[in-house]
């Protein structure tokens, strides 16, 4: 009850599940945002790269892995950029002497372009694996993803379906409990269809760093030119992949960290 209260009046939501990992002497703090339908365990193909060098933070979302999910929320990336903030404010992970470097998946690429827009003094740079950004334009993949997402909200069957689909193709772990799948529903509503991403990275000062599959069925590169043209701070990688993190999208992300730190 005092938790819906705090969110209802001054807009505080639940804190997330949060593991760190640090080892002596570290150069720079590591922030891993899984995407939708996911947890923190997927980081493990990148994180082992880096275990060593930097200090490692993985989060679950609000409503995914271990993080509580809550009817209340609306699961929105204002909501889970300040969960964010708060769950590192109480672990004491806010005033650093070393960069932060968030790196996002899918939808955690919007929470952590959210973040950094909300909190840029915290941020150093970002590293923005397979972004869904959509400009709710006349692009035709666009427009049929868009319509598909929202076809599946009005369809409780077709939701559980597409979600069983996404446990076998894109490693969904979450479950189909009442909460988990509302968390879900929500989620692809409030933070992936009404989103402001595309916006908020092209006035974004850091720099940041696209990476993402040509093969990729839930992306539209096309959005991705017109940011670069926008902000210089944006760069653009592309690989022989689709959606998830697994072997060229990971050894490109690898590879981009590690020139990153050496900066």
């Amino acid at each position: 009850m005092l938790s819906k209260l705090l969110y209802k009046v001054f807009k505080l939501p639940n804190l997330m599940n949060m593991e760190i990992s640090t080892p002596k002497n570290y150069k720079a703090i590591l922030i891993f945002i899984h995407g939708i339908g996911v947890s923190r365990l997927m980081w493990s193909r990148v994180e082992r790269e880096f275990k060593k060098d930097c200090q490692i933070i993985k989060v679950d979302l609000l409503g995914f892995g271990d993080s509580k999910a809550s009817e209340w929320l609306k699961y929105s990336l204002e909501d889970q950029a300040r969960s964010l903030f708060l769950t590192l404010f109480k672990n004491n992970k806010l005033i650093n002497f070393k960069p932060v470097i968030i790196v996002g998946h899918s939808m955690g690429t919007l929470v952590a372009t959210e973040f950094a827009s909300r909190y840029k003094p915290l941020v150093s740079e970002l590293v923005l694996i397979s972004p869904p950004i959509y400009l709710r334009r006349s692009n035709l993949k666009e427009k049929f993803l868009r319509s598909s997402y929202q076809t599946m909200l009005n369809n409780d069957q077709l939701l559980a379906t597409a979600f069983k689909i996404g446990k076998i193709f894109y490693g969904y772990t979450s479950t189909m409990k009442p909460r988990s799948r509302q968390a879900f529903a929500k989620s692809l509503r409030t933070a992936i269809i009404k989103q402001d991403t595309f916006a908020k990275l092209a006035t974004l000062k850091i720099p940041a760093h696209i990476i993402y599959g040509v093969l990729d069925p839930l992306i539209v590169a096309d959005n991705f030119l017109p940011l670069r043209d926008i902000n210089d701070n944006i760069t653009i990688e592309s690989t022989l992949a689709m959606h998830q993190v697994r072997y060229f999208l990971a050894k490109k992300a690898i590879k981009r960290l590690k020139t990153i730190l050496k900066k």
